[in-house]
């Protein structure tokens, strides 16, 4: 006869099945396959005493579909506890600030049961272990009855040279989903740092991907998992938790190997081009064990990209000091990079917390520090950069820098808004960065506080307008004008127009009467066509839709930018005079359509191009031509002057259009 006990035993093996399938569920792909293990590799080697230089090689293997992390760390203690949730006794939240994020032991799970082999091998001063295990993944899966067996191989041989290596083989096709999840940070619109290689592209006479995929995966790691340390940034301290002291983060190298045996065949997105582009079997790169530092990204740009002015002074002067306001007339074209901490020495609450509360409460204000004393004793430290938008749109991805916050050290899915409808623009130029000592969910892309969360994105609302006085001394230009009048210009000399429907009688002379020419060309010609503003002293000329529809937010809207002779905006992206980025215009509108400048060509749009366009809702039979760069980007490109042939001559006259429109060939 059965007992209760076996009755209790199959319902728990049920129930335990079932947990660990919800783990596996509630972790990202890209948490499952990279960052969990790494996290646990770098947590290892900081509390490892014997190491002072922390090392972890991380390869991905694509044709196997295998993921290797090597660390010197502590060693990996001999615990079969790691199979069962719970068993470890180290699913909790360790000590405050501590290099150990979130909750241990249940990320190597998801990781685990994710994986048809997972091998770990470790030495620590005791002995060393190994354990294998195949099929995990079918024994969380219903549809499977699968109970996989393991090794527990033990020897009692201790070693100083400590380490542990875990092995994961994940389901054929896993990497190529992860090379394809991570490209959703990729967008024509966000990817303008590639410009930062134009030299290398020239030389080359092709892409360097290898730079593409050096500056991307660089970017990734340090802004979307614990690679990006903001502990490290900021030099806070964190506690060991063995010793519980404060000890200052061990530097750690982190090295990254993808392998492919078919030079990544079969890869899909923009990462996947890259990495097929190589014509190789393997990528190596090194990533930095700290967040993404916009000063420190500028600085080893500065010979690539001086061009773009991403180099200027940097200015590290906090708002509180005393020399700030005597300075800060000359801040303009300049770059603030702050890292904001509280200062430990201090009981009193506004002197430990003086540099941050100098970014919060402003003259006549009714904002009050003490108002978020709540938020600041969970802070930890803020990083803080504001400069012209296109140092934050060559550098980092996505543009108009990362408004985030961080736990502990680690980037977290929480993104910092402002409700407030004035002064947006001023948003762009804002890199902001909170660390607070909270605790992460399961998933460790969320805090488990949502109060907290909530309370965060006030006090940056509240912040927000002290930041928008600061980015004024930085990046406003100076559109007030001055200087003697200008004489108005002769212009019954210039070149005729006598055009059905069209007022204008002579040849554009300034982008004015060119923008004026195209605004009543475009709205006889295409009704759809919406144009929501031009703009006399800002970056780009206008706003506009392809389509005739109410949007939503200024982000739906697209730019467009006029100048009488293309060649003058070549030089302009170029040279970037005016701040003036290539792949943000969404249409260029000019009256002379000739380049002769290397590296830039105007092309007729091929039928893949009018297709793709034609998906965009571009008017292909007004747009003729596309401005395309040696990287083969491209922009739409209406002439004016094509435009206008589309009107009968009037009656009884003669205009110069049409033997002009000739010499444009």
């Amino acid at each position: 006869m059965p007992n209760i006990e076996e009755l209790l035993e199959a319902g728990s093996k049920e129930i335990v099945r079932g947990h660990l399938r919800k783990i596996v569920e509630i972790y990202d792909l890209e948490w499952i396959v990279v960052h969990e293990l790494v996290q646990n590799a770098i947590d290892a080697v900081q509390v490892n005493p014997r190491v002072e230089l922390g090392e972890v090689n991380l390869t991905l293997d694509f044709d196997s579909d295998t993921i290797t992390v090597h660390d010197n760390g502590i060693g990996f203690k001999h615990d079969l506890g790691l199979l069962r949730p719970g068993g470890t006794g180290n699913e909790k939240r360790l000590s405050s600030r501590s290099p150990a994020k979130g909750y241990q032991g249940v990320g190597l799970k998801a990781v685990m049961y994710s994986t048809d082999r997972f091998e770990l091998e470790s030495q620590t001063m005791d002995g060393a272990w190994r354990f294998l295990s195949e099929g995990l993944r079918g024994y969380i899966d219903p549809e499977q009855d699968v109970v996989p067996e393991y090794i527990d191989n033990w020897r009692d041989e201790g070693s100083d040279k400590t380490f542990t290596q875990i092995t994961a083989t994940f389901p054929k096709g896993t990497l190529a989903k992860f090379i394809s999840a991570i490209d959703r940070f990729l967008g024509e619109d966000t990817v303008k740092w590639k410009s930062l290689y134009r030299q290398e592209a020239e030389r080359q006479e092709s892409h360097p991907y290898n730079a593409y995929l050096q500056h991307f995966l660089g970017w990734y790691f340090r802004t979307q998992s614990y690679v990006g340390c903001l502990n490290n940034l900021l030099n806070v301290p964190v506690r060991n938790p063995q010793t519980e002291a404060f000890e200052e983060l061990k530097p750690t190298e982190i090295k990254l190997n993808l392998r492919s045996s078919s030079n990544f065949e079969g890869l899909s997105g923009q990462v996947g081009e890259w990495l097929i582009g190589l014509k190789r079997n393997e990528f190596s790169t090194s990533l930095p064990y700290k967040a993404w530092d916009l000063a420190e990204v500028a600085q080893s740009n500065s010979q690539r990209a001086a061009k773009y002015r991403i180099t200027p002074d940097i200015v590290r002067i906090k708002p509180n000091e005393e020399n700030w306001e005597p300075l800060s007339v000359s801040f303009r074209d300049k770059f603030l990079d702050l890292k904001l901490t509280p200062n430990e020495q201090e009981e009193d609450f506004r002197e430990r917390y003086a540099d941050i509360i100098a970014i919060l409460e402003r003259p006549r204000s009714r904002v009050n520090a003490e108002d978020f004393r709540d938020v600041l004793e969970k802070v930890t430290g803020i990083y803080l950069a504001i400069g012209r938008t296109a140092h934050f749109e060559v550098l980092g991805i996505p543009n108009r820098g990362l408004k985030l916050i961080a736990s502990n050290g680690t980037p977290t899915a929480h993104e910092l808004t402002v409700r407030s409808t004035s002064s947006t623009w001023y948003l762009e130029t804002i890199h902001f960065v909170i660390n607070v000592d909270a605790t992460l969910n399961i998933g460790k892309r969320h805090l488990v506080s949502t109060r907290l969360v909530g309370r965060l994105r006030d006090f940056f609302e509240a912040c927000y307008p002290k930041l928008v006085s600061i980015s004024k001394l930085f990046v406003e230009r100076d559109v007030t004008g001055g200087g003697e009048e200008t004489p108005m210009p002769e212009v019954v000399q210039n070149e005729r127009i006598h055009r059905e429907g069209i007022p204008f009688h002579r040849f554009p002379s300034d982008e004015n009467t060119l923008i004026g020419l195209f605004s009543v060309a475009i709205a006889k010609l295409d009704p759809e066509f919406s144009a929501f503003g031009f703009f006399a002293n800002a970056r780009y000329d206008g706003k506009f839709l392809w389509e005739d529809k109410e949007p939503r937010s200024d982000l739906e809207l697209k730019l467009l930018e006029f100048k009488l002779k293309l060649e003058k905006l070549v030089d302009e992206f170029d040279l970037a005079t005016h701040d003036k980025e290539f792949n943000e215009v969404s249409l260029a509108i000019v009256w002379d359509r000739r380049v002769s400048k290397s590296g830039w060509a105007v092309k007729g749009i091929s039928e893949p191009r009018r297709t793709r366009l034609e998906t965009q809702g571009v008017p292909t039979n007004l747009v003729e031509y596309v401005l395309e760069n040696l990287l083969g980007n491209f922009v739409p490109l209406i002439c004016v002057a094509d435009l206008l042939k589309h009107f009968p001559l009037k009656k009884g006259e003669e205009d110069d259009l049409d033997e002009y429109v000739r010499s444009l060939g």
